[in-house]
């Protein structure tokens, strides 16, 4: 019976040591698996992150070149609008000023006219 027993425990004390360096092992394993996974989580993340900057960049790109684009189209038509007032107001001022040469005419023939009747 000793021996019996001696005989379990012997093997009882090696099941011990068998289970804490299997559970040893998963952990590493498990561990080591945990690391590769977050290694290549980060680099797949940083990769995102990397196309998305990239892609936000042409983005901005674009809408600032169109951007630009609208702003000397409307630039241009204030220009061509204000040219055009700077010619109206031009031609105003000519015909204003031929209305006043022949408003002055009217007038010194008007006064002409009154000093002949005196």
């Amino acid at each position: 019976m000793i021996l019996k027993q001696k005989i379990s425990d012997e093997l009882f004390t090696c099941n011990i040591k068998i289970n804490i360096f299997i559970t040893a092992k998963i952990i590493k394993i498990k561990n080591e698996i945990n690391n590769k996974i977050m290694d290549k989580l980060s680099i797949h993340n940083t990769k995102i992150a990397n196309k998305f900057t990239i892609r936000l960049f042409e983005v901005n790109a674009s809408f600032t070149m169109k951007l630009d684009m609208y702003v000397f189209e409307i630039n241009n038509n204030f220009i061509v609008k204000i040219e055009k007032i700077k010619i109206y107001i031009s031609s105003f001022s000519l015909k204003m000023n031929r209305f006043l040469a022949l408003l002055n005419i009217i007038t010194n023939k008007l006064n002409e006219a009154k000093k002949t009747l005196e």
